[in-house]
């Protein structure tokens, strides 16, 4: 039915008990405007018990189609997708989940938007998405029409358009405007090409448990500067599945703690922090919020530093949460802790005792258990003050024996 020739495009799909749903998944792909030669599917299976590998079976005659298979360890969708990604040829790698149903022309239109010369990395419009288990009703209109028009008579409406519609519109629906566009980037409909997905060495396998694996290749896709497209012709509509929320947030929590570490970064910090306190949906707004504080807070607080350091013992270890933009002369060595990453680079140069900088905000820092005697916190924190200052006071208390605030109203 195909030619020998490579296929151009590679759609590949991780599902795990899904069978029925990825029966309609890969239905919608045989329906596809590009022709089904042209492009191949590989469905990775997470361990599936049920029928699921027949149902692949049944469509070798009507797509491009090939199944890989790991051992059920617990949710491993990372693992899973590049088990996928091995085995396909593709120079365009498409990810699309088993509870997604392509509209008609998905597939050229990630094409499309790879066309020319334009390296980028394409997050697909999603309808019906709540990570939250919402969305229920939306079973019920798809099981009476097809997604298409679904999309035509609900898709406009909350609960059903996109939940990053709005973000990306505030930035004149440019990606690369936005702050953080790698949250965008989910994997439930997305594409790059496949020497980029290799070059960041693909998805993380160490992210075992739901949530945050695609924001965390989405952030490596972003350091190696690859710019990011958001696509509304390319759409798919979620098929929504009850979800067991308490665990689910248990595993998010896990993966965001191995993001920091991965990453120790103040925005990811903040996630993590968020995630913590179970309000994960914040993130977009604390970060706007960092970014103020970086304007209002002083850059250099070397006096405020002195004072609080003048009756410290010598030889006592120290840690600088805001250090600012310098050390006051002859500070003894030190931690030094701040979320702006040139004001940390300027205090680290201009030390003249040995000095340890990491680029943090202080919710979560990389340091030890109780490694200092004396945390000193600067006014440089003020502006978050407000909404993190106990936590910022409990890491201090984790670090160190005495804490030591500078400002007047804390």
């Amino acid at each position: 039915m195909y030619t020998s020739s490579a296929p151009r495009v590679s759609v590949i799909i991780p599902t795990y008990n899904q069978c029925q749903l990825l029966d309609r998944v890969l239905l919608r792909l045989t329906r596809q405007t590009m022709p089904a030669g042209t492009f191949e599917v590989v469905v990775s299976d997470d361990g599936s018990a049920d029928a699921t590998k027949a149902v692949v079976d049944s469509y070798t005659d009507r797509l491009r189609i090939s199944y890989t298979y790991q051992e059920d360890l617990g949710y491993r969708v990372a693992a899973a997708r590049n088990a996928a990604a091995r085995q396909a040829a593709g120079e365009i790698f498409v990810f699309l989940d088993s509870d997604a149903l392509a509209c008609p022309d998905f597939v050229a239109r990630h094409v499309e938007a790879h066309a020319g010369p334009n390296v980028r990395a394409v997050a697909g419009y999603v309808y019906g998405y709540d990570s939250r288990g919402g969305n229920l009703g939306l079973i019920e209109a798809l099981a009476s029409a097809s997604p298409e028009d679904v999309v035509a008579r609900l898709g406009g409406q909350d609960g059903v358009r996109d939940r990053r519609y709005d973000f990306v519109a505030e930035h004149g629906f440019d990606l690369n405007r936005c702050p953080l566009p790698w949250v965008c980037l989910w994997t439930s409909n997305c594409s790059v090409r496949s020497a980029d997905f290799w070059a960041v060495g693909g998805f993380d396998e160490d992210f075992e448990g739901w949530g945050l694996e695609d924001t965390e290749f989405g952030f490596r896709i972003h350091q190696k500067g690859i710019p990011f497209y958001f696509s509304q012709q390319a759409w798919v509509v979620h098929v929504p599945r009850e979800r067991n929320l308490p665990e689910q947030l248990s595993q998010l929590t896990v993966n965001a703690e191995r993001f920091l570490r991965k990453h120790p970064e103040p925005v990811i910090e903040l996630d993590w922090a968020l995630i913590t306190r179970k309000t994960p949906w914040l993130w977009r707004p604390e970060c706007a919020a960092l970014r103020e504080a970086e304007g209002q807070a002083p850059a250099d607080v070397a006096d405020e530093i002195a004072t609080a350091l003048a009756d410290c013992t010598a030889g006592e270890r120290i840690a600088i949460f805001g250090a600012g933009a310098r050390l006051p002369d002859g500070a003894a060595p030190a931690y030094l802790i701040d979320y702006d990453k040139e004001l940390l680079d300027s205090a680290l140069c201009a030390a003249t005792a040995p000095t340890a900088g990491h680029h943090a905000i202080g919710l979560r820092t990389p340091l030890d258990d109780q490694c200092v005697g004396t945390v000193v916190i600067t006014s440089r924190l003020g502006p978050l003050w407000k909404q993190w200052g106990t936590d910022i006071i409990a890491e201090a208390q984790r670090v160190g024996r005495t804490v030591r605030v500078t400002m007047t109203a804390a």
